[in-house]
């Protein structure tokens, strides 16, 4: 798809920083108790330059949403977890960091499709979690991480959570169950939060 044309049409970042303030503020203060971690966008970053999921935006806009967000979020709903940036390519978590976000977030989310064979000694996922605890050091304490979307699938579906299961495209579901376990053990192994 092209950003801007039919389903991409839809992920504009907001053009006035209110309605988005007013947004946060009645979401979080009606779900209160119920939903108490909110991430501010998803995929921020995909095709950095072309931002189909955050069309008109860039890291500082990202970092003035971020902001909005926890002030209303945190004033609607004093337990309110907000978990930000989203990265998944460097330049994002780099850029957005030092746009000022590091003080408006809880916890720092990322993304991670990757077919190696996870839950070994400084797998892929130990590279990541380090990598983003160390960009984080360079503005304070490093926040916990949380893997918000990901699996060990890149296969013709590109990461889909699902293409595991079609064994036209991975072959059984076995292989699939295996690398999701590894997937998971990579990630406590991590001491990364979520996943």
């Amino acid at each position: 798809g092209v950003a801007g044309e039919g389903y991409w049409s839809i992920y504009g970042a907001p053009r006035n920083v209110d309605d988005w303030r007013n947004y946060v503020r009645v979401m979080v203060g009606r779900y209160a108790g119920v939903i108490d971690r909110w991430e501010v966008w998803n995929e921020p970053w995909l095709n950095a330059g072309s931002f189909r999921f955050f069309q008109n935006g860039n890291p500082q806009k990202y970092q003035e949403l971020l902001q909005a967000a926890h002030a209303e979020a945190k004033q609607a709903n004093p337990k309110a977890i907000i978990v930000g940036i989203d990265t998944f390519a460097a330049q994002w978590d780099h850029a957005v960091l030092a746009a000022g976000a590091y003080p408006f977030y809880d916890v720092m989310s990322f993304h991670r499709y990757d077919h190696s064979l996870h839950a070994q000694p400084n797998d892929a996922i130990a590279f990541e979690a380090a990598r983003l605890w160390d960009v984080q050091a360079k503005f304070g304490q490093p926040k916990p991480l949380e893997l918000t979307e990901g699996g060990p699938d890149v296969a013709l579906y590109h990461g889909s959570f699902f293409s595991f299961a079609d064994e036209r495209l991975t072959g059984d579901w076995q292989r699939g169950a295996d690398q999701y376990a590894r997937m998971f053990l990579a990630v406590i192994a991590a001491g990364i939060q979520r996943f």
